[in-house]
């Protein structure tokens, strides 16, 4: 006869850690929501800057032609790929979303803070699958490491392009965060044996594959790792080799699109590709060094490695010593890969904010990747670690010091971290000043008296976190035209009075 005490017993005790488990975790939610909410708060003040003009202009003669956003989104979307580049899904998003046009300055603002609470959450219920699935952790470590990854992307390098700029937001933030959730759709398949898991997980792939080329070599990349996962090691052939298609059917109609053929004819200077790989390489090994070994992010990272020697069971797996440094090397192949499309892209000259956001999160998840193998081989090497509250104190204040003294070693002090400098600049109104400062610009060449516009913009505030809307001196400037056009103006310039 079944023992139904028993069975409640052990329920109420699973029930009782979880719970406890989830308040332990309560510290770090506020952590993590203190980094959100000022980047939800940016998106909330966002105003459009740069292509928002240019696919605003596009848009409105394809709805002159086809009627309908959907109509007009779809044949935008192909004549792009037949003359410029293979994003299908990005611009096919950002045509038929079209905030500018729907719904103005609001619409942008809306829409914005919507992707990046999409984007958010994307990498969460990746970071809750791989602890839950993988580590086969609970609530703190998903919430521990949760709050390393969103720190390692707010504060450890500033970036302009991320936080504000809509084309940016649907075509980089988005489809990075749609890799990530089918890459969480894949792992679950993987412990849950559900194969009704692997069609989401191949759409996401398919999706992750129509971006910039960089994208589509990390989301090929990232899913070329853990569908050989379960292909070797846990021998998911058919839903692995499935998923992976996805990406890689995706990747091949992005890289085979005749508009990269085209736009490349059209440079004058063509590429030089030995100098691209060299610039590449060289670049790539720089960025991994800067992001991983700025000071306070190191300090993070020793923090991490602790607690993933501390915590996670590495008594079924195997580690070897001589998979160590070959790791490390595809850690930087990696990023290697990703960066190659830029430098052809844009010739061999230094990359934009947006393609530093993608190299970055191609450093930190597969340096995670190599460091979550190190730690199982240094504790398979040296046993395991007791470790006492009295350890933990020693360690805490040792931290806490070492991330002050890197702290102090900034020029700009703490000012030097995203979440204060967003929180800062909220507080004490920099930030409206910014964008009302933004917003008069635009009122200018709306409001300007004549057909040619022509003004002094005046001094340009500073903030490392938004993109401005640049204006050049020429007229002929691609962003000059698309101004001119969406304010119904013949020319827009600007004249700076010395």
């Amino acid at each position: 006869m079944m023992n139904f005490k028993k069975i409640q017993n052990t329920i109420q005790n699973t029930w009782s850690r979880e719970n406890e488990d989830v308040i332990k975790s309560i510290p770090l939610m506020i952590l993590a929501f203190v980094m959100i909410l000022p980047v939800l708060y940016y998106a909330r003040k966002s105003f459009p800057a740069g292509d928002d003009f240019v696919y605003a202009t596009s848009m409105r003669r394809y709805l002159a032609e086809y009627g309908s956003y959907l109509s007009a989104a779809w044949h935008e979307n192909v004549d792009y790929y037949k003359s410029f580049s293979g994003l299908y899904f990005v611009t096919f998003l950002n045509c038929l979303i079209s905030p500018l046009l729907r719904g103005g300055t609001r619409g942008i603002r809306i829409v914005n803070t919507i992707l990046q609470t999409v984007s958010i959450a994307c990498l969460f219920v990746f970071v809750r699958t791989f602890v839950r699935d993988i580590l086969r952790k609970g609530s703190r470590m998903t919430w521990f490491l949760f709050c390393v990854i969103l720190f390692a992307i707010i504060n450890n390098a500033a970036n302009s392009q991320i936080y504000t700029w809509f084309c940016i937001l649907v075509g980089y933030n988005l489809p990075v965060g749609i890799i990530l959730l089918g890459l969480a759709f894949l792992i679950h398949a993987y412990a849950t044996d559900n194969a009704k898991l692997y069609i989401p997980a191949a759409f996401c792939a398919f999706l992750g594959s129509g971006a910039s080329l960089n994208i589509t070599v990390l989301n090929c990349g990232l899913f070329l790792i853990f569908c050989c996962y379960g292909f070797v090691m846990l021998h998911k052939k058919k839903g692995s080799v499935a998923v992976f298609a996805g990406a890689m059917t995706g990747g091949i109609i992005n890289a085979v699109c005749p508009g990269n053929f085209t736009r490349h004819d059209s440079m004058s200077n063509g590429i030089n590709l030995a100098a691209v790989i060299r610039k590449s390489a060289m670049y790539s090994l720089d960025r991994i060094i800067n992001r991983l070994f700025n000071p306070a992010f190191l300090v993070i990272v020793i923090v991490l490695f602790v607690v993933l020697l501390i915590s996670i069971d590495y008594s079924e797996c195997s580690f070897g010593f001589r998979y160590l440094i070959p790791g490390a090397l595809i850690v930087w192949f990696g990023v290697f890969l990703v960066d190659l499309p830029v430098f052809m892209g844009y010739g061999g000259t230094s990359i934009p904010d947006r393609c530093k956001f993608v190299q970055d999160m191609t450093i930190y998840l597969l340096s995670f990747l190599w460091l979550l193998y190190f730690t199982g081989w240094v504790k398979k090497r040296f046993g395991n670690f007791v470790f006492s509250n009295e350890h933990g104190m020693m360690l805490a204040v040792i931290l806490i010091l070492a991330l002050s003294i890197s702290i102090n070693m900034e020029d700009d002090g703490i000012m030097h971290f995203g979440t204060p400098y967003m929180i800062s600049t909220i507080v004490n109104g920099d930030l409206e000043d910014y964008v009302h400062f933004e917003y008069g610009l635009m009122d200018r060449i709306r409001d300007y008296d004549g057909a040619d516009v022509v003004f002094d913009p005046g001094e340009i505030p500073y903030n490392p976190y938004i993109q401005y809307l640049y204006i050049d001196t020429d007229p002929e400037h691609w962003m000059n035209q698309a101004l001119a056009e969406y304010y119904g103006k013949n020319t827009v310039r600007v004249e700076y009075n010395d």
